[in-house]
């Protein structure tokens, strides 16, 4: 019954409000995501049977969509390893784009194909790119949270750990 009144004054109420926002914002960055890979199915449709287009590019592209279409990541679990696995799948998704977008750059026949989706991938990216900052905006304010006294005992306790953050990849 004492635990219920201290609660309150153990910040475990905003925990919560944190972990949710973060929570809400992987969701909007989950989001960005499908829209980029949305647009993957009309892109192929219109290219499908065009003479001279790269088939091995073809190929890369469709088979990264169907592995990113079948991909489930968990919102609850949302722990390095998960995130990992996540942008592995849409590093994969990025890169199939990247190499059929070259392709139809180098054909005359796709010109107009090649412009409109350059545009329409262009938005997608920049979504993404907001989405993932705003994200990593609402974990600092969440991570910083719980690890302050006397919100770490809390946290410890109650089972809330760190969100990992969205890293550039150095290559």
């Amino acid at each position: 019954m004492v635990g219920t009144f201290l609660l309150p004054s153990c910040g475990y109420n905003k925990i919560v409000e944190y972990e949710e926002a973060a929570n809400s914002q992987w969701g909007k960055v989950e989001s960005a995501y499908q829209r980029r890979t949305d647009l993957v199915p009309n892109l192929l449709r219109q290219a499908q049977g065009l003479s001279g287009l790269d088939q091995k590019a073809y190929n890369e592209l469709q088979k990264a969509y169907k592995e990113m279409s079948s991909y489930q990541m968990v919102s609850e679990d949302l722990s390095k390893s998960e995130i990992k696995k996540y942008m592995s799948a849409q590093e994969e998704v990025e890169s199939a784009i990247g190499t059929f977008m070259a392709a139809l750059r180098l054909n005359p026949e796709t010109a107009d194909i090649y412009r409109d989706f350059q545009t329409q991938i262009e938005g997608a990216e920049n979504r993404i790119n907001f989405e993932r900052m705003k994200y990593n905006e609402e974990v600092s304010t969440y991570n910083g949270y719980i690890r302050k006294a006397p919100q770490s005992f809390t946290s410890g306790c109650m089972g809330f750990d760190e969100r990992p953050y969205f890293k550039a990849e150095t290559e």
